[in-house]
């Protein structure tokens, strides 16, 4: 009998082990933006993040962005920063030579080319900068993923630069001037305050993902079109009639439009 009992008892505990184990592992959803999501692999989509541009620094500028949800495909997302001297900017400067604002004179002068790359008498102080982007998401999980984005950047980028020397006569100098360089004029300690306005209209294409629940990173690929407006330092000689060229200082403006891609990281934190 008492055999008998344990084989029958034994036989109960095959048949409901499956069960028992069954019920050891609780499977849970929750439903975000219209999906179904296995906890195990997934956090629900954020409401709202706050990001910094990795590659930003190179480009003279330390940004804040903060991204908010608003639909299950659409967020907006606004930036403000500070502006300071952009490594890539002079480099871009420098390769296109876009400093020669060179314009002889008719009888009585030269217009010096202006390296606004060369910081030998030149220092960059801080600017601002402000953005604003709505973000259009692919698909309906709005902060995490595919995203297509009209952008507005503004920012302003400032310079002190030193005044050449109006009493001191091009002779006097020895600068060689018609070499294509202003970094051997002599300079006073006076400073004219220079001002560069940039406004960039693009289309940008990105991924914003959660690979942790209070982590956000993306990235980004940006074209469109960047106005610019400038007022910087234009260094030229002037001949007195007595056969004797002085340096002489001016403010240049002058306007630019043009072609510009943008690649950018992002990573913050999200809630």
């Amino acid at each position: 009998m008492v055999s008998f009992i344990f084989r029958k008892c034994g036989l109960l505990l095959l048949l409901t082990l499956p069960l028992q184990v069954g019920a050891q592992k609780v499977i849970t959803f929750e439903s975000t933006s219209g999906h179904v999501r296995d906890n195990e692999n997934h956090f629900a989509a954020a409401e709202n993040s706050v990001t910094t541009g990795l590659f930003s620094p190179f480009g003279g500028l330390l940004p804040l962005y903060y991204e908010r949800r608003l639909t299950d495909f659409l967020s907006i997302q606004a930036g403000a920063g500070l502006t300071f001297r952009s490594l890539m900017h002079d480099l871009g400067e420098g390769i296109r030579e876009d400093g020669g604002n060179v314009d002889f004179a008719a009888t009585d002068g030269y217009d010096v080319p202006d390296k606004y790359n060369n910081y030998t008498y030149r220092r960059a102080n801080m600017g601002m900068y402000l953005s604003i982007s709505p973000r259009i998401y692919f698909e309906d999980d709005c902060m995490d993923g595919f995203y297509l984005s009209p952008s507005l950047e503004w920012r302003t980028h400032r310079f002190s630069a030193k005044l050449a020397n109006p009493a001191i006569t091009l002779a006097e100098s020895g600068a060689d001037i018609y070499e294509d360089s202003d970094s051997d004029i002599p300079r006073i300690d006076d400073v004219m305050k220079e001002k560069v306005t940039y406004m960039d209209m693009m289309i940008r294409i990105g991924k914003h993902t959660q690979p942790k629940k209070n982590l956000v990173i993306g990235w980004s690929l940006a074209a469109g079109l960047r106005q610019g407006k400038l007022s910087r330092l234009d260094v030229y000689v002037e001949d007195d009639g007595n056969g004797n060229q002085y340096f002489r200082n001016r403010e240049h403006n002058y306007e630019k439009m043009r072609l510009m891609v943008n690649v950018n990281m992002t990573i913050g934190g999200c809630f």
